[in-house]
């Protein structure tokens, strides 16, 4: 059965055009999954969900309304599953619901630099045998939830710090994946692969 996804992406800067771009032509490729594309969290309001099984967000949006994120709630409750990217956490900072749901929110980050993306384990299942990459990006730090389960991680001032996580919320599955916020990295293949496996395992699919 195919899986249907709605991709709510928008921006032209952050984040980058070409990298939302290079992350439909990462998941176009995808067997078995059909895309649609909102611009925006306001868009499920009008949205028949029924018959969607994931959702992609890729977007820095500053507000979201009760009602949208009612609906966003109950869709992953019951069994949606989501795949989160970059600057996803860094939305809507009043709305604790949504960066409770995505497992964390965002808390600062530093330049622009060159990091590497380590697996914490080479038989992660979602992520087996993906290597480790580097991606200059932003580092997002994020305040996070005591549930999510940590698959990649880089350095940062000595400390680990979780670059892709998993976590559950109800019925739903939720990936967060941290870089994003330059295009390039969205052309790295070892970060396309864990896109993919993540939206994959979100949508119950691996």
């Amino acid at each position: 059965m195919p899986k249907n996804i709605l991709m709510i992406s928008d921006g032209r800067v952050h984040p980058p055009l070409m990298g939302r771009f290079w992350l439909r032509y990462a998941l176009a490729g995808m067997q078995g999954f059909n895309f649609a594309r909102v611009n925006s969290m306001e868009d499920l309001l009008n949205t028949d969900l029924k018959g969607f099984h994931g959702l992609v967000l890729y977007f820095h949006h500053k507000e979201i309304s009760e009602a949208a994120l009612d609906v966003f709630n109950a869709f992953i409750s019951g069994g949606g599953g989501v795949l989160a990217i970059h600057s996803a956490t860094a939305s809507f900072q009043n709305a604790e619901r949504f960066t409770d749901i995505l497992g964390g929110k965002f808390s600062r980050h530093g330049p622009v630099e060159s990091f590497e993306v380590t697996p914490v384990s080479p038989s992660s299942g979602i992520f087996d045998r993906i290597s480790p990459f580097t991606v200059t990006d932003e580092l997002y730090l994020h305040d996070l939830q005591p549930d999510i389960e940590t698959h990649f991680t880089t350095l940062y001032e000595g400390q680990s710090v979780p670059m892709v996580w998993t976590r559950r919320h109800g019925e739903g599955r939720v990936c967060f994946a941290c870089p994003g916020h330059r295009a390039a990295s969205l052309r790295v293949p070892e970060y396309q692969q864990v896109l993919i496996r993540g939206l994959m395992w979100a949508c119950n699919a691996t």
